[in-house]
Formats: structure tokens, C-alpha cells, sequence
């Protein structure tokens, strides 16, 4: 439980983002050959066309956006997500932290939908909070949360290292220490 100036931290889990630092170079890698080398797939050069290249060049810029996006978590010395006596702060995003009062939350929910797991983040105005994000990719990713999975605070699971349903728990009860504090302070 979270007192005074205390905070409790989700740290990143890094061992999947590594991996992944590792396996989309070589797949591009793989690509490059196979796009010089179209024999290898037993195709001639002539072969190769220009809708080809050009699907070719979109798995290329994927894989080295997906680098990029990997190495820049990767490096963030900060935790994936922090809860303080002011409310959470979420780290995952590359665009910058997503910062949410604990006076604006309804409650926290794990959502699994087939092999993708998350941790949704039940807010009272979710359309205030898509309107503060300052870029427009932010903008864009709160309102597809939004329409998908009711809420626009949506975290991947699988950036974070831990139980979730400790770190639920640990959200549900600064939730209601909040709600306690709210109600005798009355």
C-alpha cells in the first residue's frame, strides 16, 4: 500500500522485447536475400515485380519500426508503470508517459481476447483524456482503445514483468483508500 511519498513500480519485462531486438533483423535480413536472390525461393529475377518490392519495402520499414520502438523501450530507465499517491503513470508508449489521477478512475480489469492479454484502466472521462494527448499517433491509438475495449488506458501485458493479478490488487486498493480518503474527508 502506497503511503505519503511512496510509489509502487511496474518494471518492463525485457527478456520478450530482446528477442524480438534480435529476430526482426534477422527476418528483414532474410527478406533482403530473398528479394536478390529470388532463386532461393525458386523464382527468376525477372520475376520479381514491382508490387513485389514494394510489399517488400512495407515488411521493411515494420521490422525496422518495430526495432526501433523495442530499443527505445528497452532503454527507458523508468518503470513501465508507476502507481503514486497522485494516481499511475504509464511508461509504455514511445510518444511519452500517459498520466492518469486516481480521482479519475472507475477501476482496473485484466482482459484476455485469445493469446493477447491486457490491463484495462476503467476512467470516468475517457474522452478528456484523449483530448490532453499532446500528439496526434497518441491521439489516434487512445481512440481505437477506446472503441475496441471501452476504455482508452489499455496495457499490453506482456511489457510487464510480475503477477498481474498483484498488480490489479495493488491498483484496486489505492483505488478504494482514494475512494475512503474521499469520503471522510467529507
Amino acid at each position: 500500500m502506497l503511503t505519503g511519498t511512496d510509489s509502487y513500480d511496474i518494471p518492463f519485462k525485457k527478456t520478450g522485447m530482446i528477442l524480438l531486438v534480435i529476430i526482426a533483423p534477422v527476418l528483414s535480413l532474410l527478406m533482403v536475400l530473398m528479394l536478390f536472390y529470388p532463386e532461393i525461393l525458386g523464382r527468376t529475377p525477372a520475376s520479381i515485380t514491382g508490387k513485389t518490392l514494394l510489399y517488400f519495402t512495407i515488411f521493411q520499414l515494420l521490422m525496422l519500426g518495430l526495432v526501433l520502438y523495442y530499443v527505445i523501450l528497452l532503454t527507458k530507465k523508468t518503470p513501465a508503470v508507476v502507481l503514486d499517491p497522485f494516481g499511475i503513470t504509464i511508461h509504455t508508449s514511445v510518444w511519452g508517459p500517459l498520466e492518469i489521477a486516481w480521482s479519475e478512475m472507475i477501476r482496473p480489469e485484466i482482459n484476455i481476447s485469445g493469446k493477447y492479454r491486457y490491463l484495462l484502466l476503467f476512467v470516468k472521462h475517457p474522452e478528456e483524456i484523449i483530448n490532453k494527448a499532446t500528439s496526434l499517433p497518441v491521439r489516434w491509438s487512445l481512440k481505437i482503445r477506446q472503441k475496441l475495449h471501452k476504455t482508452p488506458i489499455v496495457i499490453d501485458i506482456h511489457y510487464l514483468k510480475g503477477e498481474m493479478e498483484l498488480h490489479k490488487k495493488a491498483i484496486e486498493m489505492q483505488l478504494n483508500k482514494r475512494s475512503e480518503t474521499h469520503l471522510t474527508s467529507r
